[in-house]
């Protein structure tokens, strides 16, 4: 169980890990592909909306492939939407990669709450799906959707 928690939490803490600090690199990715502010703050609300709307289609897949290759796959686009950033020289690169690749790959990252029993799974993803962040680690941490409680 306590190897199972570590593994979440680093699966956790590089993938909001990579989205949180991105703002710390904002001038020196503008400085190296020469696009405007306009165009990477473009790149990092499609990003955010990437990363929202990759979660559930991450989940499903999951539910039919198995969390394994599904957070195999969210490492590798990833760590190549993190490679590929620096040679990005226009808007649509920008976009492609930290836009799409980075944001989906983080997505795939947030499958710790899937569970072994599908039932369970599924309705503890509709469940938390309306829960702040801080909220739905917590009932992910503790495992109260696996337990037949009235908290989730």
């Amino acid at each position: 169980m306590l190897l199972l928690m570590c593994a979440a939490a680093a699966v956790l803490m590089v993938t909001m890990g990579m989205r949180q600090s991105l703002g710390l690199y904002i001038a020196p990715i503008i400085e190296t592909t020469h696009v405007g502010y306009a165009a990477m703050s473009f790149a990092l609300a499609v990003g955010q909306l990437m990363w929202g709307v990759a979660q559930p289609v991450f989940g499903a897949l999951a539910d039919r492939y198995g969390s394994r290759p599904v957070l195999i796959s969210g490492a590798l686009l990833l760590a190549a939407g993190t490679a590929l950033t620096p040679f990005a020289s226009n808007e649509f690169g920008l976009l492609a990669t930290l836009g799409v690749l980075t944001a989906a790959g983080a997505g795939a990252g947030q499958l710790l709450g899937a569970h072994r029993r599908r039932g369970a799974a599924r309705a503890c993803r509709q469940a938390l799906g309306g829960r702040g962040l801080r909220q739905r680690r917590a009932a992910v941490s503790d495992n109260s959707c696996s337990r037949r409680s009235t908290s989730c």
